[in-house]
Protein backbone atom coordinates (compact mmCIF):
# COMPACT_ATOMS: atom_id res chain seq x y z
CA UNK A 1 0.00 0.00 0.00
CA UNK A 2 0.90 3.58 -0.63
CA UNK A 3 0.95 6.16 2.10
CA UNK A 4 1.80 9.75 2.51
CA UNK A 5 1.33 10.28 -1.40
CA UNK A 6 2.93 13.87 -2.39
CA UNK A 7 3.53 15.67 -5.51
CA UNK A 8 7.15 13.79 -5.92
CA UNK A 9 5.59 10.42 -5.95
CA UNK A 10 6.98 9.38 -9.33
CA UNK A 11 4.09 7.50 -11.70
CA UNK A 12 5.89 5.05 -13.01
CA UNK A 13 5.91 3.19 -9.64
CA UNK A 14 2.39 2.30 -9.66
CA UNK A 15 1.45 -0.41 -11.55
CA UNK A 16 -0.47 0.21 -14.66
CA UNK A 17 -4.35 -0.81 -13.66
CA UNK A 18 -3.62 0.16 -9.69
CA UNK A 19 -6.19 2.50 -8.47
CA UNK A 20 -4.52 4.89 -6.52
CA UNK A 21 -6.56 8.08 -4.63
CA UNK A 22 -5.24 10.38 -2.42
CA UNK A 23 -6.91 13.16 -0.66
CA UNK A 24 -5.08 16.09 0.75
CA UNK A 25 -7.39 17.69 3.34
CA UNK A 26 -5.23 20.13 4.67
CA UNK A 27 -1.77 19.80 5.47
CA UNK A 28 -1.46 17.20 7.85
CA UNK A 29 -4.27 15.25 7.18
CA UNK A 30 -5.18 13.03 3.86
CA UNK A 31 -7.32 9.35 3.10
CA UNK A 32 -5.98 6.93 1.13
CA UNK A 33 -7.15 4.50 -1.42
CA UNK A 34 -5.42 1.53 -2.22
CA UNK A 35 -7.58 -0.58 -4.40
CA UNK A 36 -4.44 -3.17 -5.52
CA UNK A 37 -5.92 -6.25 -3.59
CA UNK A 38 -8.87 -6.14 -5.91
CA UNK A 39 -7.94 -9.19 -8.31
CA UNK A 40 -8.10 -8.09 -11.94
CA UNK A 41 -9.72 -11.17 -14.10
CA UNK A 42 -10.42 -9.73 -17.89
CA UNK A 43 -13.83 -8.30 -17.93
CA UNK A 44 -15.40 -9.96 -14.58
CA UNK A 45 -18.29 -7.24 -13.99
CA UNK A 46 -17.98 -8.14 -10.14
CA UNK A 47 -14.67 -6.34 -10.33
CA UNK A 48 -16.13 -3.10 -11.08
CA UNK A 49 -18.72 -3.77 -8.75
CA UNK A 50 -16.09 -3.73 -6.19
CA UNK A 51 -14.01 -0.80 -7.37
CA UNK A 52 -17.29 1.05 -6.98
CA UNK A 53 -18.07 -0.30 -3.79
CA UNK A 54 -14.83 0.47 -2.06
CA UNK A 55 -14.77 4.42 -3.70
CA UNK A 56 -18.06 4.63 -1.95
CA UNK A 57 -16.85 3.43 1.45
CA UNK A 58 -13.58 5.68 1.34
CA UNK A 59 -15.85 9.22 -0.08
CA UNK A 60 -18.89 8.92 1.60
CA UNK A 61 -16.11 10.17 5.38
CA UNK A 62 -15.28 12.80 3.36
CA UNK A 63 -18.53 14.04 2.24
CA UNK A 64 -19.80 13.50 5.43
CA UNK A 65 -16.92 16.17 6.79
CA UNK A 66 -17.45 18.31 3.70
CA UNK A 67 -21.40 18.56 4.66
CA UNK A 68 -19.87 19.55 8.49
CA UNK A 69 -17.72 21.81 7.30
CA UNK A 70 -14.36 20.19 8.68
CA UNK A 71 -13.05 20.28 4.79
CA UNK A 72 -13.26 23.49 2.95
CA UNK A 73 -10.84 22.65 0.24
CA UNK A 74 -9.38 19.51 -1.23
CA UNK A 75 -6.05 18.51 -3.27
CA UNK A 76 -6.70 14.99 -5.75
CA UNK A 77 -3.93 12.93 -6.83
CA UNK A 78 -5.51 9.78 -8.55
CA UNK A 79 -4.15 6.98 -11.10
CA UNK A 80 -6.37 4.32 -11.69
CA UNK A 81 -8.38 3.11 -15.06
CA UNK A 82 -10.12 6.00 -16.68
CA UNK A 83 -14.08 4.85 -15.28
CA UNK A 84 -12.68 5.12 -11.64
CA UNK A 85 -11.21 8.32 -12.27
CA UNK A 86 -14.73 9.28 -13.82
CA UNK A 87 -16.81 7.93 -11.08
CA UNK A 88 -14.61 9.30 -8.27
CA UNK A 89 -15.08 12.59 -9.86
CA UNK A 90 -19.20 12.37 -9.51
CA UNK A 91 -19.08 11.06 -6.26
CA UNK A 92 -17.29 14.23 -5.43
CA UNK A 93 -18.95 16.92 -7.49
CA UNK A 94 -18.26 20.50 -7.01
CA UNK A 95 -19.27 20.62 -2.79
CA UNK A 96 -16.31 21.88 -2.31
CA UNK A 97 -13.26 23.29 -3.48
CA UNK A 98 -10.95 21.07 -5.29
CA UNK A 99 -7.55 21.16 -6.94
CA UNK A 100 -7.23 17.92 -9.58
CA UNK A 101 -3.03 16.80 -9.93
CA UNK A 102 -2.40 15.56 -13.39
CA UNK A 103 0.66 13.26 -13.01
CA UNK A 104 3.38 13.76 -15.52
CA UNK A 105 5.32 11.59 -17.70
CA UNK A 106 8.89 11.23 -18.62
CA UNK A 107 11.43 13.11 -17.95
CA UNK A 108 9.34 14.78 -14.86
CA UNK A 109 7.93 11.91 -13.48
CA UNK A 110 6.21 14.05 -10.44
CA UNK A 111 3.01 15.54 -9.62
CA UNK A 112 4.51 19.05 -10.58
CA UNK A 113 3.77 21.19 -13.45
CA UNK A 114 6.12 20.86 -16.39
CA UNK A 115 8.73 23.98 -17.11
CA UNK A 116 7.32 24.71 -20.21
CA UNK A 117 3.55 24.60 -21.54
CA UNK A 118 1.74 24.98 -24.50
CA UNK A 119 1.30 28.91 -25.10
CA UNK A 120 -1.82 29.04 -25.72
CA UNK A 121 -3.42 25.61 -24.39
CA UNK A 122 -5.05 23.32 -26.93
CA UNK A 123 -8.51 24.11 -28.03
CA UNK A 124 -11.24 21.80 -26.95
CA UNK A 125 -13.70 21.94 -29.14
CA UNK A 126 -16.98 19.01 -29.89
CA UNK A 127 -19.45 18.36 -31.90
CA UNK A 128 -23.35 16.78 -31.87
CA UNK A 129 -24.97 14.88 -34.16
CA UNK A 130 -27.57 15.64 -36.47
CA UNK A 131 -30.69 15.25 -34.57
CA UNK A 132 -34.13 16.77 -34.52
CA UNK A 133 -36.55 16.91 -31.39
CA UNK A 134 -35.75 14.97 -27.60
CA UNK A 135 -33.20 11.92 -27.73
CA UNK A 136 -32.75 9.69 -25.00
CA UNK A 137 -29.42 8.20 -25.53
CA UNK A 138 -26.08 9.38 -26.74
CA UNK A 139 -22.39 8.59 -26.83
CA UNK A 140 -19.69 10.53 -27.08
CA UNK A 141 -16.04 9.98 -27.62
CA UNK A 142 -13.47 12.12 -26.11
CA UNK A 143 -10.41 12.12 -27.96
CA UNK A 144 -7.60 13.81 -25.81
CA UNK A 145 -5.14 11.37 -24.61
CA UNK A 146 -5.72 9.07 -27.64
CA UNK A 147 -8.36 8.76 -30.48
CA UNK A 148 -11.83 7.11 -30.44
CA UNK A 149 -12.73 5.88 -33.55
CA UNK A 150 -16.23 5.73 -33.96
CA UNK A 151 -16.53 2.30 -35.40
CA UNK A 152 -15.08 1.26 -31.89
CA UNK A 153 -18.19 2.73 -30.24
CA UNK A 154 -20.64 0.86 -33.19
CA UNK A 155 -18.98 -2.19 -32.79
CA UNK A 156 -20.73 -2.10 -29.02
CA UNK A 157 -23.92 -0.05 -29.70
CA UNK A 158 -24.78 -0.37 -33.21
CA UNK A 159 -27.69 2.26 -33.14
CA UNK A 160 -25.48 5.07 -31.47
CA UNK A 161 -26.02 8.71 -32.03
CA UNK A 162 -22.52 9.89 -31.46
CA UNK A 163 -21.06 13.33 -30.48
CA UNK A 164 -17.15 14.23 -30.16
CA UNK A 165 -15.32 15.85 -28.05
CA UNK A 166 -11.58 16.74 -28.60
CA UNK A 167 -8.25 18.61 -29.10
CA UNK A 168 -6.57 18.98 -32.08
CA UNK A 169 -3.62 17.01 -31.17
CA UNK A 170 -4.48 14.24 -28.83
CA UNK A 171 -1.52 13.25 -26.29
CA UNK A 172 -0.82 11.95 -23.27
CA UNK A 173 0.99 14.95 -21.76
CA UNK A 174 -1.80 17.46 -23.24
CA UNK A 175 -2.42 18.48 -19.62
CA UNK A 176 0.51 20.77 -18.85
CA UNK A 177 -1.68 23.17 -16.67
CA UNK A 178 -4.14 24.56 -15.24
CA UNK A 179 -5.32 26.72 -17.98
CA UNK A 180 -5.76 23.54 -19.70
CA UNK A 181 -8.26 21.92 -17.17
CA UNK A 182 -9.95 24.87 -17.48
CA UNK A 183 -10.59 24.99 -20.39
CA UNK A 184 -11.83 21.43 -21.00
CA UNK A 185 -14.60 21.84 -17.87
CA UNK A 186 -15.83 24.84 -19.58
CA UNK A 187 -16.46 23.00 -23.08
CA UNK A 188 -17.44 20.27 -21.23
CA UNK A 189 -20.21 22.54 -19.39
CA UNK A 190 -20.77 23.79 -22.27
CA UNK A 191 -21.59 20.88 -24.10
CA UNK A 192 -24.11 19.94 -21.85
CA UNK A 193 -25.83 22.85 -22.25
CA UNK A 194 -26.35 22.43 -25.71
CA UNK A 195 -27.33 18.84 -25.49
CA UNK A 196 -30.04 19.72 -23.45
CA UNK A 197 -31.32 22.96 -25.77
CA UNK A 198 -30.92 20.34 -28.66
CA UNK A 199 -32.31 16.79 -27.44
CA UNK A 200 -34.14 17.35 -23.55
CA UNK A 201 -32.83 15.71 -21.07
CA UNK A 202 -31.35 12.52 -22.05
CA UNK A 203 -32.21 9.18 -19.88
CA UNK A 204 -28.53 7.82 -20.16
CA UNK A 205 -25.05 9.54 -21.76
CA UNK A 206 -22.71 7.09 -22.50
CA UNK A 207 -18.67 7.52 -22.94
CA UNK A 208 -16.50 6.62 -24.68
CA UNK A 209 -12.90 8.22 -22.83
CA UNK A 210 -9.42 8.31 -24.11
CA UNK A 211 -8.76 10.78 -21.04
CA UNK A 212 -5.55 12.08 -18.97
CA UNK A 213 -6.24 11.64 -14.95
CA UNK A 214 -7.09 14.29 -13.94
CA UNK A 215 -9.48 15.56 -17.01
CA UNK A 216 -11.22 12.26 -16.20
CA UNK A 217 -11.75 13.15 -12.31
CA UNK A 218 -13.14 17.00 -13.74
CA UNK A 219 -15.16 15.20 -16.31
CA UNK A 220 -17.48 13.06 -12.98
CA UNK A 221 -17.30 16.47 -11.33
CA UNK A 222 -18.78 18.36 -13.35
CA UNK A 223 -21.99 16.79 -14.50
CA UNK A 224 -24.63 18.52 -14.54
CA UNK A 225 -27.10 16.25 -13.09
CA UNK A 226 -30.86 18.06 -14.50
CA UNK A 227 -29.05 16.86 -18.10
CA UNK A 228 -27.63 13.69 -17.92
CA UNK A 229 -28.84 11.90 -14.86
CA UNK A 230 -26.68 8.78 -15.47
CA UNK A 231 -23.70 8.01 -17.38
CA UNK A 232 -22.33 4.87 -18.43
CA UNK A 233 -18.58 4.52 -19.13
CA UNK A 234 -17.12 2.09 -21.32
CA UNK A 235 -13.09 0.78 -20.61
CA UNK A 236 -11.10 0.21 -23.53
CA UNK A 237 -9.18 -2.86 -22.90
CA UNK A 238 -7.74 -5.52 -25.61
CA UNK A 239 -8.75 -3.55 -28.47
CA UNK A 240 -12.09 -3.24 -28.18
CA UNK A 241 -14.30 -0.87 -25.68
CA UNK A 242 -16.17 -3.17 -22.43
CA UNK A 243 -19.11 -2.23 -20.37
CA UNK A 244 -17.59 -1.09 -16.39
CA UNK A 245 -19.81 1.25 -14.55
CA UNK A 246 -22.06 3.49 -14.25
CA UNK A 247 -22.43 6.74 -12.41
CA UNK A 248 -25.79 7.68 -10.83
CA UNK A 249 -26.28 11.69 -10.50
CA UNK A 250 -27.91 12.95 -7.79
CA UNK A 251 -30.34 16.17 -7.95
Amino acid sequence: MVRGVSRDVPVSSLAVRAILFCVALSATSEEVLDLNSIPFIGNDPTYWVTVKRSIDDAIDGILRRITERKIQHIDIFALAPIPALIYIGSKIGDRVQVTVHQPQREPFDKWHWPPEKADPPPAVTYFLPEHEGPLDELSVQFSISGSVECDQIKRVLPDAKIANFQVPSPSHSVVDSPEVQRSFVSAWRSFQGEIHERYGKLSKLHIFPALPASLSVELGRCVLPKVIPEMKVWDYMDGCFHNSLSCFMAN
